[in-house]
C-alpha cells in the first residue's frame, strides 16, 4: 500500500474531524432485543482479547492504491469516511475489476479537504475532482446489481483512460442513495459484501513463514487490503472472533474473506507506467491450509475478516480490541 506524498496530514482531519476519541454513537437499526437474532451470534463470553490496532488503511476509490492512515479512521454510518467511495466503470458502466485492469492499483488517490487528486507515477498530470454530489447522474451495475451513482466529469474520465489505455469513467455513490451490506446489517459504499475488513499481523506471519519456507519471498500485508490491523492475538485467531469492540466501536465479524488474484500483483515492485507483474503466492501457499468449501463442488481460499459495524466513531493506532463474543471457525480444508 503506497503512501502519496502529502497525504497524512490531509488525512487526520478527513477520516476524523472529530477529535473526541469517546464520541462514538450507536446505529439505530439494530438497537433492541432482535439485534442478537440478526446477527446469529453463537457464544456471548464477554472478555478483553489483549489485542490492540496496529495498523489503519484507507481506500478511497475501489480497487486503487490504498494510504496508510496515521492517525485515526472515522467509521461513519456509511463505514470508513470516503472509503472505497469512487468507482472506475468501462463505456457499459460496468464497474471494471482489478483483476482484468491490475495497473489500477498504480493509482494513487489524494484526498484534500473539498478534492480528491488523482495521481500516478508515469503520470506527468494530475487531475483535481472535487468531493460534491452536485452532476449528472449515471446508472451503473457493480456485481449484476445497478445503483445510481454521480458521474465525476470529463477531465477524470480522460485521466483515466489514458492511464489504463481502456475508455473509462470515474463515479461515486451519492449520500441519497443507499447501499447496504450481504446481511443488511449496515451501509456501505463500494466495498466488496461489508463495509470493513480486519486482518491480524500473526497471522500474516505464520503465512510468511510457511511462504520462506518452501523458497519464496514474504508478502506485504497491503496485498490483502485491509481497513484494520490488528496485533497481539494467536494467528488466525480472527477466525472466531464473532463480535469485537474497539474505541466503543462494536464491529460484527461476518466471515472470512474468499481471495482472488488481486493478491498475487506485485504492487509493491511496480515499474511506474508498466503493468504490475504477477506471482503464484500467497495463492499457493494459502492453499495448503486455508481452504474451505463455500459451495457445492466450489472451493475458496481465505485470509482475513469481513466485519459489518454497528455504530460509529474513530479507530485509532493503539486502541484496544475487545472480543465480545465468539464463533466457530471455519472448516479448513488442509492438505
Amino acid at each position: 500500500i503506497r503512501n502519496p506524498p502529502a497525504i497524512t496530514s490531509s488525512l487526520s482531519s478527513i477520516l476524523h474531524p472529530n477529535k473526541d476519541r469517546s464520541t462514538v454513537k450507536e446505529l439505530p437499526h439494530l438497537s433492541g432485543s432482535s439485534a442478537p437474532s440478526q446477527l446469529g451470534l453463537r457464544y456471548n463470553l464477554p472478555m478483553s482479547s489483549g489485542v490492540e490496532v496496529s495498523g489503519l488503511y484507507h481506500f478511497p476509490i475501489k480497487s486503487c492504491a490504498g494510504v496508510e492512515v496515521e492517525g485515526g479512521l472515522e467509521i461513519t454510518e456509511r463505514g470508513p469516511r470516503l472509503g472505497r467511495h469512487w468507482m472506475i466503470v468501462d463505456g457499459k458502466r460496468k464497474f471494471m475489476k482489478f483483476d482484468d485492469f491490475p495497473k489500477m492499483v498504480q493509482i494513487e488517490p489524494v484526498l484534500k479537504k473539498d478534492t480528491l487528486v488523482l495521481t500516478a507515477q508515469g503520470m506527468a498530470e494530475q487531475v483535481e475532482v472535487p468531493i460534491t454530489d452536485r452532476g449528472p447522474r449515471r446508472i451503473v451495475e457493480i456485481w449484476k446489481r445497478t445503483h445510481e451513482v454521480v458521474d465525476d466529469g470529463y477531465k477524470a474520465a480522460i485521466w483515466l483512460s489514458d492511464f489504463l489505455n481502456f475508455e473509462c469513467r470515474l463515479v461515486h455513490l451519492p449520500e441519497d442513495v443507499v447501499r447496504k451490506d450481504g446481511r443488511g446489517i449496515a451501509r456501505f459504499e463500494f466495498a466488496d459484501s461489508y463495509a470493513e475488513t480486519l486482518a491480524g499481523t500473526a497471522s500474516l506471519d505464520l503465512l510468511n513463514e510457511k511462504i520462506i519456507e518452501s523458497g519464496g519471498s514474504p508478502i506485504p500485508m497491503g496485498r490483502f487490503r485491509p481497513d484494520i490491523v490488528v496485533s497481539g492475538s494467536e494467528p488466525f485467531a480472527e477466525d472466531t472472533w464473532a463480535m469485537i469492540l474497539i474505541n466503543g466501536i462494536k464491529l460484527h465479524v461476518i466471515k472470512p474473506v474468499v481471495r482472488c488474484n488481486r493478491t498475487r500483483v506485485i504492487y509493491e515492485r511496480a515499474v511506474p507506467g508498466q503493468e504490475p507483474k504477477m506471482e503464484n503466492e500467497p495463492l499457493k501457499t494459502l492453499n495448503t491450509f486455508r481452504r474451505v468449501k463455500i459451495a457445492e463442488r466450489k472451493y475458496g481460499i481465505v485470509f482475513a475478516q469481513k466485519m459489518a459495524h454497528l455504530g460509529t466513531g474513530t479507530v485509532n493506532i493503539g486502541d484496544t480490541v475487545k472480543v465480545l463474543e465468539y464463533k466457530d471457525p471455519p472448516q479448513l480444508i488442509v492438505k
